[in-house]
């Protein structure tokens, strides 16, 4: 068995050595990506003139029925605390 053992760190390290050169073969055949420095949002020749914005009120009457369970006469819809 003492001979099986002494062969183990040579064999680790002749597959550490293949690993590094795969790599490396690997390394060999990337290339690096090609960066073109340009601005990507290009300002329009002719600017369109934004709409006015224009204010409208809030109905908040369509939300009377919906909500709290109680309506404004006071008549109650369900009860939701028992």
């Amino acid at each position: 068995m003492s001979k099986i053992h002494s062969y183990s760190p040579p064999l680790q390290t002749v597959d550490i050595h293949k690993e590094k050169v795969a790599r490396r073969e690997i390394g060999i055949l990337t290339t690096n990506k090609n960066t073109t420095r340009s601005h990507k949002i290009v300002a329009p020749s002719n600017p369109e003139r934004p709409v006015r914005f224009i204010r409208k009120p809030i109905d908040f009457n369509v939300l009377d029925d919906i909500g709290h369970g109680v309506k404004v006469g006071g008549k109650q819809i369900r009860c939701l605390v028992e």
